[in-house]
């Protein structure tokens, strides 16, 4: 539950035990509305079914007899959920967003009486790289051939807040920027994100990071990056940024 907006999931390989679950669920959420006063929204509500398969019709879940409206995408928090997880939908949203604020950026970064380069990276970092990296510990299970399409609003930003050339290799661009690229960035927030969750053993998360049967598209990098952890090997972030941002070397952890 977010304000006045809630949730309700179920998990299953079967779509028939899904759709009884979530409907009993709905069942006793309309017993505890009369009961209580409170009043839900069914018109207003949407049902989804998540799944990698496209020949599946999606079930007809009811509230006080009234149809929950089926849908192939919704968005929800701020990110734009698809039926089948492919995260298109949110990374073209992501570019639309961006791309209009990167205007700002050209306006105060002219040579002649633009602001200096260190303001003009932080306006970056706060009008842009703040929406890319919103979301990116989930939104980061996405196809890579779709998450490299944002690289270019990254590549461009920091090119204009440092004032390099066109020509200037990205490489280069994003050493003098002292930035990493936006896949080793979202590798560095996933890794934060998840020891932190697994320092609290009592978040919902904590037993699902090491262990998913079946791996959740969410947790699925996760997973990953937290069995390189186990095993005793981390990737240097602060290295890379001293050094090529696409020439991560790793030791053993704790050395």
């Amino acid at each position: 539950m977010f304000a006045d907006d809630s949730t309700i999931y179920c998990k299953e390989r079967n779509v028939n035990t899904s759709k009884t679950i979530m409907q009993n669920a709905i069942n006793e959420i309309s017993k505890w509305e009369k009961s209580t006063g409170f009043k839900f929204g069914p018109a207003k509500s949407k049902s989804i079914l998540f799944s990698y398969k496209t020949n599946i019709t999606p079930p007809h879940i009811y509230m006080n007899n009234i149809l929950i409206p089926p849908t192939n995408d919704l968005k929800m928090l701020g990110l734009n959920l698809k039926n089948q997880l492919n995260w298109s939908k949110h990374i073209k949203f992501l570019k639309t967003k961006t791309k209009s604020r990167l205007n700002v950026i050209r306006a105060i970064s002219n040579r002649t009486w633009g602001a200096n380069s260190i303001i003009i990276m932080r306006t970056y970092k706060n009008l842009v790289l703040s929406v890319i990296d919103y979301g990116s510990i989930i939104y980061g299970a996405a196809p890579e051939a779709i998450l490299k399409s944002l690289d270019p609003i990254h590549n461009q930003g920091i090119r204009l807040s440092i004032g390099a050339f066109k020509t200037s290799p990205i490489p280069s661009i994003l050493c003098e920027a002292n930035t990493p690229p936006l896949e080793i960035r979202r590798n560095m927030l996933t890794y934060k994100f998840a020891l932190k969750r697994l320092a609290d053993k009592n978040n919902v998360i904590s037993p699902y990071l090491f262990n998913t049967s079946p791996p959740s598209l969410h947790l699925k990098k996760i997973n990953q990056y937290l069995h390189e952890l186990k095993n005793g090997w981390t990737q240097q972030i602060h290295h890379c940024l001293n050094c090529s941002p696409l020439r991560p070397t790793y030791s053993p952890l704790g050395k």
